[in-house]
């Protein structure tokens, strides 16, 4: 009886080692499986912070390039305003040299036909003094 309750106990231990040795398999697997999931838990959070720095650079250069236009577009315009000033003045200048040079021409063409006409008037008297 002993013998048989010895190989029972024996039987017993072994089936209990065998469901140890199971569940030690089954809890290596599974710790496995956690420090992997840990692992690239990490790695997403790594590249969450990555992507989050990438956005808020992107999103200050965004803001950069928008001041930078803001002042482009502000010194094209007063350059702009400038050379439409610079562009009315020089036809206003040219508009009034036009207006002297015609007066001036004018005024040639005045003394041209008041001279011819001394000068045929001299004529005339030379031709009934003569």
């Amino acid at each position: 009886m002993n013998l048989l309750k010895g190989l029972i106990d024996t039987n017993r231990t072994l089936n209990e080692i065998a469901r140890l040795r199971k569940q030690r398999q089954i809890l290596a697997y599974h710790l496995r499986r956690e420090l992997r999931f840990r692992r690239l838990s990490r790695h997403v959070r790594g590249y969450v912070a990555d992507l989050q720095a990438a956005v808020l650079h992107v999103s200050e250069e965004r803001d950069h390039l928008r001041n930078e236009l803001a002042s482009e577009k502000q010194a094209s315009r007063t350059s702009l305003d400038a050379m439409q000033a610079d562009l009315n003045a020089a036809r206003a200048g040219a508009y009034d040299l036009d207006a002297k040079w015609r007066d001036a021409l004018e005024a040639q063409c005045q003394a041209i036909v008041e001279r011819d006409e001394a000068l045929a008037q001299l004529r005339a008297l030379e031709t009934a003094n003569g």
